[in-house]
This record gives structure tokens, sequence and C-alpha cells, in this order.
């Protein structure tokens, strides 16, 4: 299914792109060259998410990654991870999981911290 494979492609570019803190639904368009409304609406058509909620998965899931097997501070973390802010990287993080980066590392670290 070619959609399949678009959706693919996009969640790809995601994943390549995410550390990028200036990464907007409009680079992720014109980098598909179709306009910023089309994407979103088909991309929220085909997986139930929209692209901003799948960019953040995707961010949230290396910043765990980051946290339970690195000694990186949370500062380099959410820069890592496509946050210009640190303060805006721990606020959706505890949001998304209930915790602080900080002590979702201390609750959850495989590297023996």
């Amino acid at each position: 299914d070619p959609h399949d494979a678009m959706i693919h492609q996009i969640n790809t570019y995601l994943e390549n792109q995410f550390s990028n803190s200036e990464l907007t639904i409009g680079m992720v368009a014109d980098r598909f060259a179709i306009s910023g409304s089309n994407l979103s609406h088909y991309y929220k058509s085909r997986t139930g998410a929209s692209v901003s909620e799948k960019l953040q998965e995707i961010r949230r899931a290396a910043a765990v990654r980051l946290l339970t097997t690195t000694d990186m501070s949370v500062a380099a973390i959410a820069t890592q991870c496509g946050y210009a802010q640190p303060a805006t990287f721990m606020r959706v993080f505890k949001k998304l999981m209930g915790e602080t980066p900080s002590e979702y590392r201390n609750n959850h670290a495989t590297s023996g911290n």
C-alpha cells in the first residue's frame, strides 16, 4: 500500500530529525512536497495520531532511553531530544510520564546509577 509507505517515510524522517528543536510541521510537509494541512489530515487519518503527537512520542522514547542508559545531564538529554529549553522538556516529560526526568532516572535506570 503506497499510503503505508508514505507513513513509514514520514515516521523515518521524524526519527531522523527529532533532535532538531526547530522542526515544524511545515518542514515535514515541505520534505514530502505537500501542504502542512494536507500532511496533518493525511497522517491523522492513517495513524489516528497527529504528526506532533508522533514526534513527541519519538522524543519521549529517546529521552527514556538516554535517562536509563546514560549519565548524560537532563539538560543535555533535553537538547538531544529536540527541546530548546530544558524546562520545557522537564514539563512535557513529567506530564507524559508522571515523574520528572531525574525521578524517572532514579526509579528506572539500568546503568547502575
